[in-house]
């Protein structure tokens, strides 16, 4: 692979991480959900785990490197979603 294509895969990955982050921050924040479709982000999430899993099967590391992050928030956010949404119908 050259260095272009490492950068791309590089660079994707990271995107995909940090777009993630603003809304993480904010529900950690806040500890609210009310305006957030969990449905979205359990798409998200099965996306980059589906992404993930490839990169692993075909031993690509950066499609698995670049995938793991993103994975990762975007289950963060799904499982607050879920919490916060439950503590929210207990009041």
């Amino acid at each position: 692979m050259d260095l272009g294509q490492t950068i791309v895969v590089y660079g994707a990955g990271i995107i995909g991480a940090i777009t993630s982050f603003p809304q993480l921050y904010q529900i950690i924040k806040t500890k609210k959900v009310r305006d957030i479709n969990p449905y979205f982000f359990a798409l998200h999430v099965a996306s980059d785990a589906l992404f993930l899993t490839y990169g692993i099967m075909t031993r690509d590391d950066l499609l698995s490197i670049s995938m793991a992050l993103p994975c990762t928030c975007n289950t963060l956010i799904f499982g607050l979603c879920l919490y916060y949404n439950e503590e929210t119908e207990e009041l």
